[in-house]
């Protein structure tokens, strides 16, 4: 009897932990495999945000104000994936021609917005819509085909948009609004890559959503 009691212990252990008996036999676990759907929350968290000062290129001063906001800049793609060069901070004319503005990605606890600096000044900030769930940007990598099993990839990227870009969109595949008039800076193009993208321009004092790519 006390043997079959020992017998009976090892065998929960070797189920608990997923390992192989000693005598060959297999045991498997149920521990929920790494890329699972259901592991959306986890993934989130995953790190494929830069800071600020990974951005050489930015103002000092929006440099200083991201970091006291706590902005991190999320980056297209898996850390143990490849990913190319950092990105999601972009520079153009997006209120009027002959004003060189900043817009950056910029993602606080989980959640991010486009906040634009206008003329590369901290002291003048928009923010483009409201800060969303950085887990509606994940997508799943499948391991093999047909697989639901995977890594998961973050797809958020934002780029500026020129003007005759703009106007294909609308012709291709007609407007969300009507084209503010003129156009004659560029918008701001946010993709979730792969799926398709809305474009934002801004025009007498407001964002205006336009349709991007389909």
């Amino acid at each position: 009897m006390r043997a079959a009691c020992r017998l009976a212990a090892v065998l929960v252990i070797f189920l608990t932990i997923g390992i192989t008996a000693p005598w060959g036999m297999r045991v498997e676990s149920h521990a929920k495999p790494r890329g699972n759907p259901l592991d959306m929350d986890d993934a989130a968290q995953e790190p494929f945000r830069l800071p600020p000062s990974a951005f050489p290129r930015l103002p000092r001063e929006i440099r200083d104000e991201l970091t006291r906001r706590g902005c991190t800049i999320p980056q297209a793609g898996h850390p143990k994936l490849h990913r190319p060069p950092p990105h999601n901070v972009i520079t153009g004319k997006f209120q009027k021609s002959g004003q060189t503005d900043w817009a950056v990605l910029c993602s606080v606890k989980q959640r991010s917005a486009v906040l634009v600096f206008w003329s590369g000044s901290a002291q003048t900030v928009d923010q483009i819509e409201d800060f969303a769930p950085d887990q509606r940007h994940l997508e799943l990598i499948p391991r093999d085909r047909g697989s639901g099993e995977g890594n998961f990839s973050y797809a958020r990227r934002i780029g500026p948009v020129s003007r005759e870009q703009i106007l294909r969109y609308d012709n291709a595949f007609g407007g969300m609004e009507p084209l503010p008039d003129p156009i004659d800076h560029k918008g701001t193009e946010d993709s979730f890559l792969g799926k398709g993208s809305v474009i934002h321009y801004h025009h007498q004092g407001r964002w205006h959503r336009l349709v991007g790519m389909d």
